[in-house]
């Protein structure tokens, strides 16, 4: 049986994503539906905020950094 692939939009076209070669993610399809079904088409901020707030050990933060401007999300 194979793997079931799709594209997964990096950062989602909602969000102003673009369908670019770089913004794409080839991922299988479970795993694709798991993203969303959690993070629905929330941006990599609103992940880290929603993670730090519910899911992570509050002696802990999560956080992400934008790779051109080093500032923090």
């Amino acid at each position: 049986m194979s793997k079931k692939f799709t594209r997964h939009h990096k950062c989602p076209v909602s969000k102003g994503g673009l369908s670019t070669p770089e913004n794409i993610s080839r991922v299988g399809a479970k795993q694709h539906n798991a993203y969303h079904t959690v993070f629905y088409n929330m941006t990599a901020p609103e992940i880290c905020r929603a993670l730090n707030r519910t899911w992570i050990d509050p002696e802990y933060l999560f956080i992400c950094i934008k790779k051109d401007t080093g500032e923090e999300c």
